[in-house]
Formats: structure tokens, C-alpha cells, sequence
């Protein structure tokens, strides 16, 4: 078990007491780190939501030069925060709040579907430069090295406004690390960047529909280079990327991308059709490409140097020399999730969730024994996954499930596993707009509510009892995913909450879901019956 250090827990005490105001933010000294870590506790804590004057106060608090925003809605507040620090690396995170930034479109009729061929929002546009130059103070703005601009999971509203790259490239004179993930880019706008940002050692443009590489070379210091779900159409598109002298990564990972036969991720066929040398490559990427038959003896030809080679989503295969990062089976995805979470792959950890959790739901329906080892380890780095994204919602979106299979697959460190799922459980009902994750309440409660596991004396599980009660209140419709928390309720039995508790319930919404259940015929009677004992008792005891 993971013991936090006394930093960790002192800067979550902090984040916790400026927040609810118990704590007031004066001009004492903090050493960056102790900056860094209380500022991302803050951000887990509905940062948007305070006031004024606490964040004019914690500029003068807070001095880091590493903001890591990735999950987080932009506010004006935030930006005012950020520009009074001296930044050397920014991670922005979601636009969509910053109404003041946005622009209109100068795109014309021209129109951008996403992985899945979903028509994307083109209507006002994020205006970045104006962003950027909110953010970033001058000083940070001559010194800023790394910055990241990756599209949220889920996120619909993905543009920029046209040519936002030259100003960038005058503002940001000292940038060696570029990502925009998935964002839309242009030809016009990628060839800035070739020719704009010649410091340049990582660059990440993944899913930006670009369909040329042509003028990359441009970028002779690069050493890590990602461009998966690209739109190529021949060989020919990418072939410069074979001039890059100093390249030792290469990401070609087609993840989060549509695997129907309408796409054909044959962008690493078309990188061996290239038949050029990469004599300094270590480490290449593959995942979820089509992969032809012979395809890893010509590639240690072309790259003598290398070392790793990643084939998540397909058949791996073993080689002497090279370490293969795949995904085939649990012990496999686990070593691929501590690869991931090294590289903050943050899209390919979200693809290994699905796989594992399909492995472990295999398991438990059709009682497939898996290796006891396997599913500790697999407990353990979703436990952490969760920990260091936490609050974040397409990652406790994809976990929980894994988390509830890992349950029935009876892992060991169950304890661990039920406080995550208890910190998930209310996270998403906190924040109770993220309607897409309630169906996932029926894989938690399935688990937490097995009959075998809730005889274990040591587990407490009165902690998910108010929470029950609390799914039950979302709405007053009849849905399936209501059903388990019933069973709950039932096993552990009824009981009184405390005021805490009942402040949080919502009376009226949890007597008309219940009457809704009761009532229905397509549910078994044991449940309807259970339903109308439970609105017996909320209508005689809460409140």
C-alpha cells in the first residue's frame, strides 16, 4: 500500500482550508513544490467557484513555473492566477467557459468531423493568441518551453481560430515541447510550425487531419514525434519524417480513433513503404494499426537502434532484443498501463481501461480463473491511475467498471478498490451534469452489493449506503441502473442518515423515482416490493 508523504497530505489540508475559507490565504512564503501540489488540489476542488479576491490573494500566495490545467474548465480568475507566476510549462484545459475568448468563424463552409466521423462544432472558435496572451506575462511568455494544447476526451468544440500559429511563434521564441492533440491544423498553420518553432524537441499532432508531413524537416532537433489518426494518402505524405536526424520516439497510435472498416489505419503501411532508414530510433508506436504480415523484422532493419515497440489492439510478437508493449492479456495491459502512465499517454490509458475491463468481465461471467497476481497488480494501478488524474471524469468515467469487475474477480486489496469507487461514486454526483456516467452506478453497485463479498465483516459498506439513496434521487424515471442500489439498500438494511447526509438527498425527486419503480410492471416483483418499503420509510423518517 502507497503511504503519502506529509507534503501531499499538508498541501491537500491547505487546498482544502482556503476552499471552505477556514484558512486565510496571507503573504507567507511556499517553495514551488508546495505551491505546485496545492495549486492541483485546488483545481480538484471546483476551482472556478471561488471568489475574486481569494484568487487575487493566492497570486501572491502561489509561485510555480509548471501549470498542469488538463481536465479543468479555463475561467478569467484562473487565467489572472496564472499570469502572476513566472511559467515554464503550461498544460491548458478545457475552453469551453471562456465566452470572452471566443471568436467567430472564419472557416466558411468547410467542415471537420472527429474520430468518428461526428460533425464537429465550428461556431466561435477559441481564440488562442488572445489566450495565450491573457496567460502568459512577458517574462513567461520569453521562457515558456513546454506547452500543451491536447483536446479534451470527449470534447466537441475543438477549433482554433485560423492562423493562430505565426503569432504564437513570435510570442513563444524559447518553446521546445508542442502539443495540440487532436486539434484541428492546417497545412497553412503546420508549415509555420516547421518553420516557426526551430527548438522544437517533442511535438505531438495526433488526429489534427493533417494529410502531408512535407516541410518537418525543418526540424532537425526533434527527438519525439506523435502522428497518429492522421488523414495520409500515400507513402509519400510522410516520407520526410525519414529526414529527421535526431528522432528516437515515434508514436503512430491510432487510439480513441473508429474501428469500423470505413477506416483503414494504414498509416504504418505506409511508413514501411517508405523503405528509409531511422537510425536513431528507440522507441515506435503502433497501437491499432493494421499491422502486414513481417512487419517487425523489416522495421529492426530500417531502425537498428531500437529497443521498445508498442502493438496494443493487436497480436503481439516476441522478439529477442526488443521489449513489446501490447495488450492481449491482464498481465500485459498491466505492464502497457504503467508504460502509459509514465509516458501521460492519457488517451492510451483510456483505451487499456476498456481492455481491461473487458478481460475482467469475461472472467467473471464466465468464470475464466485468472492469475490472482494479475489482478493485484491490476487493482493497484487503476487505484493509482485514479489518484493522479483524479477528478478527472473521462478517467473515473472508463475506471469504474474496471474497478467493479476487479471486485468480482475478488481481488485482495478490496478496501482499496471500494474507496475509490466511493470517491467516483461522489464525484459524479456532485457534479450530477456528467449524465452519460449514471448507467456505470449499475456495474458499482452489482459488485458492492454480491452477497458473498458483503459478508466480509472487514469491508464497510454503510459508506455507499446515503450514496444509494442519492443515485436513487437523480431523477424520478424508472431506469435499469437504479436497480442494484435497490438490492443495496435491502442488504444492508434501513437505517437512519445523519443531517449531513439528508442534506444532500433531494426528498420529493427520490419518493417519485421509488413510486416510479414500485409501480412498473418490467421490473420483478422482488424489486417493486423492495421499492415501496424503502418510500415507506424515506416518507415516515427523512425530513
Amino acid at each position: 500500500m502507497e503511504i503519502q508523504t506529509l507534503q501531499i497530505i499538508a498541501a491537500a489540508s491547505v487546498a482544502k482550508g482556503l476552499a471552505e475559507g477556514s484558512i486565510h490565504p496571507t503573504n507567507f512564503p511556499l517553495s514551488e513544490s508546495s505551491s505546485t501540489k496545492i495549486l492541483k488540489d485546488l483545481f480538484r476542488l471546483t476551482f472556478t467557484n471561488y471568489s475574486p479576491d481569494l484568487y487575487s490573494h493566492l497570486c501572491e500566495m502561489l509561485k510555480v513555473s509548471k501549470v498542469d490545467h488538463k481536465g479543468y474548465w479555463l475561467c478569467d480568475n484562473s487565467i489572472r492566477l496564472f499570469r502572476a507566476q513566472n511559467l515554464k510549462s503550461l498544460t491548458l484545459g478545457r475552453f469551453d467557459w471562456l465566452v470572452s475568448h471566443m471568436s467567430r468563424n472564419t472557416y466558411g463552409e468547410t467542415k471537420f468531423e472527429d474520430l468518428y466521423h461526428k460533425e464537429m462544432i465550428m461556431k466561435k472558435p477559441t481564440d488562442i493568441v488572445r489566450v495565450l496572451e491573457h496567460v502568459l506575462n512577458e517574462d513567461s511568455q520569453k521562457n515558456l518551453m513546454h506547452l500543451n494544447m491536447d483536446t479534451e476526451v470527449y470534447e466537441t468544440r475543438r477549433m482554433f481560430s485560423r492562423n493562430w500559429v505565426t503569432p504564437i511563434t513570435h510570442m513563444l521564441p524559447q518553446l521546445q515541447s508542442l502539443s495540440i492533440y487532436n486539434r484541428i491544423l492546417t497545412a497553412e498553420d503546420f508549415q509555420v510550425i516547421c518553420s516557426g518553432f526551430p527548438n522544437l524537441r517533442s511535438l505531438n499532432i495526433s488526429g489534427t487531419r493533417l494529410n502531408n508531413l512535407s516541410g518537418i524537416s525543418q526540424l532537425k532537433y526533434l527527438e519525439v514525434l506523435s502522428i497518429g489518426n492522421l488523414k495520409l494518402g500515400s507513402a509519400m505524405d510522410l516520407i520526410d519524417i525519414f529526414n529527421l536526424p535526431m528522432l528516437k520516439v515515434l508514436n503512430m497510435s491510432c487510439e480513441l480513433s473508429c474501428r469500423k472498416t470505413c477506416c483503414n489505419r494504414v498509416q504504418f503501411m505506409q511508413f514501411l513503404e517508405c523503405n528509409r532508414m531511422m537510425p536513431e530510433l528507440l522507441s515506435l508506436d503502433v497501437s491499432f494499426n493494421i499491422l502486414p504480415n513481417q512487419w517487425l523484422p523489416k522495421v529492426m532493419e530500417r531502425c537498428p537502434k531500437l529497443k521498445q515497440v508498442a502493438v496494443v489492439g493487436e497480436t503481439p510478437v516476441l522478439t529477442r532484443g526488443i521489449e513489446i508493449i501490447s495488450g492481449h492479456d491482464l498481465k500485459s495491459i498491466n505492464r502497457a498501463l504503467k508504460h502509459y502512465l509514465t509516458m501521460e499517454n492519457r488517451p492510451m490509458i483510456l483505451e487499456l481501461l476498456d481492455l481491461a475491463t473487458e478481460i475482467l468481465e469475461d472472467a467473471s461471467e464466465d468464470e475464466i480463473p485468472l492469475v490472482p497476481s494479475d489482478i493485484q497488480d491490476c487493482a493497484e494501478i487503476v487505484c493509482r491511475i485514479n489518484d493522479i488524474y483524479q477528478s478527472d471524469y473521462p478517467i473515473h468515467h472508463k475506471s469504474a467498471p474496471t474497478l467493479s469487475f476487479l471486485l468480482k474477480n475478488r481481488c485482495s486489496n478490496k478496501p482499496k478498490v471500494l474507496r475509490y469507487l466511493r470517491f467516483i461514486c461522489n464525484f459524479y454526483l456532485d457534479n450530477d451534469y456528467f449524465t452519460e456516467f449514471f448507467p456505470k452506478f449499475e456495474y458499482i453497485f452489482e459488485a458492492i452489493g454480491d452477497q458473498e463479498l458483503m459478508r466480509d465483516t472487514t469491508l464497510d459498506f454503510n459508506q455507499f449506503y446515503s450514496i444509494a439513496y442519492r443515485i436513487l434521487a437523480l431523477s424520478t424515471e424508472e431506469e435499469d441502473w437504479k436497480i442494484p442500489c435497490i438490492a443495496f439498500i435491502e442488504r444492508v438494511g434501513l437505517r437512519k442518515l445523519d443531517k449531513n447526509e439528508y442534506r444532500l438527498i433531494n426528498k420529493t425527486t427520490l419518493l417519485g423515482s421509488l413510486r416510479a419503480i414500485g409501480r412498473s410492471e418490467q421490473y420483478l416483483e422482488i424489486y417493486r416490493n423492495a421499492a415501496e418499503r424503502i418510500q415507506a420509510f424515506v416518507t415516515r423518517t427523512f425530513p
